[in-house]
């Protein structure tokens, strides 16, 4: 993979007025200031240029040597308007905050070193392990947004996730999800913070915000293009049933989650702390580029998540040495060659009738295959 020069980069952000205004209005006297001197131009905040996608043609077609990197809050809005122009030159990336590894490079680079040699069916020694689950503790209270990690304090951290709350309320989800009122908005990502790894209750959600069922559901889809939440969808046989039930619903974050929650403490310290490792494995398993399912029968057997075709993992938050009645259950109905337990444990290893299940610490769950 090439890397592109600092000095030979240039950063703008279309949150500057002018910037935007001479982008939209004047391209070439854009292109001669800001494309022609430099090698590579990032422009955030993307999305909120007009036609932004015929004029990056013109920069394109004009300027075939030049690497122009443009990223945004919105899904939708950044995407659809160069795409338009774009297809067939433009690549499309998915930023998300960072995982617990490049959390822990950030962090402590000589325990990231010992980490990236692991594997989930390797035994762990107690000393490294007890390391590895702090670090994991200290990101379950702050996420990993990039400006929170090199934040030099606890007061510093919490302070940048709620400006980020607000700015997110103020902006990004009200513009997309078209909630004009910033209580209500509010008020529903905050139920959204508490249903957390349960099935979402459009009823309730509904009755708490003021919204109707079915702008719950709408509302729920815009706020997913923020890249704030994600909908998890049940596990079928037959494909088309998934569609029409309720999913989980998790944030792609949990120092926001924290933030909408007003709570930052320890995960040892709140009740909450399941639903926390859930949505952290949910988060690695994602950023990991698998594909991410649960499971629930008629008989109310749940598994946390299944992975691919039939790949079972629970997630618990305490240490474990087995495993529950439900994943028995999908064991028995599914017969999966191999599953996961992913706790705050160290690691073993046990068979469910012919299923290898595997006990592993949570901060692995990236790692499993």
């Amino acid at each position: 993979m090439k890397y592109c020069s600092l000095e030979r980069s240039h950063f703008i952000s279309f949150e500057d007025v002018d910037l935007k205004v001479l982008f939209e209005e004047d391209i070439k006297v854009f292109a001669r200031l800001h494309v022609e001197p430099h090698a590579y131009l990032f422009i955030d905040e993307f999305q909120y240029a007009r036609e932004g996608g015929k004029q990056l043609k013109y920069l394109y077609d004009t300027y075939p040597g030049k690497k122009i990197i443009i990223s945004g809050s919105s899904a939708a809005d950044l995407t659809v308007e160069a795409v338009k122009f774009l297809a067939g030159r433009i690549f499309l990336f998915t930023l998300l905050p960072f995982s617990y590894g490049e959390f822990l490079r950030a962090v402590n680079p000589d325990l990231h070193a010992l980490f990236e040699g692991m594997a989930p069916s390797a035994p762990i020694s107690e000393p490294v392990h007890k390391q590895l689950i702090a670090v994991m503790r200290d990101y379950l209270r702050y996420g990993g947004y990039p400006h929170v990690i090199t934040a030099s304090s606890d007061d510093e951290k919490r302070e940048v996730l709620k400006n980020l709350v607000n700015v997110l309320l103020l902006r990004d989800i009200r513009d997309v999800s078209g909630i004009a009122d910033e209580t209500v908005l509010y008020k529903l990502l905050r139920l959204l913070a508490f249903q957390t790894g349960s099935m979402a209750s459009y009823t309730e959600l509904a009755n708490a915000s003021g919204l109707r069922d079915r702008r719950v559901r709408e509302h729920l889809a815009a706020i997913e293009k923020t890249f704030v939440l994600r909908q998890v969808y049940p596990f079928f046989s037959n494909p088309r049933t998934e569609i029409v039930k309720n999913p989980k619903i998790y944030y792609l974050d949990i120092g926001l989650r924290n933030a909408v929650m007003n709570d930052f403490r320890g995960a040892d310290e709140r009740a909450d702390r399941g639903a926390l490792v859930e949505n952290f494995v949910l988060t690695e398993l994602l950023k990991n580029g698998r594909q991410v399912k649960y499971y629930r029968s008629k008989s109310q057997a749940e598994v946390d998540f299944i992975l691919d075709e039939r790949l079972p993992v629970e997630v618990k938050a305490t240490p474990v040495k087995g495993v529950s009645r439900s994943y028995r259950a999908f064991v028995d109905r599914y017969a999966p060659e191999r599953g996961y337990v992913l706790s705050t444990g160290p690691s073993s290893r046990l068979m469910v009738k012919d299923c290898v299940t595997h006990i592993v610490p949570a901060y692995l769950a990236g790692m499993i295959e």
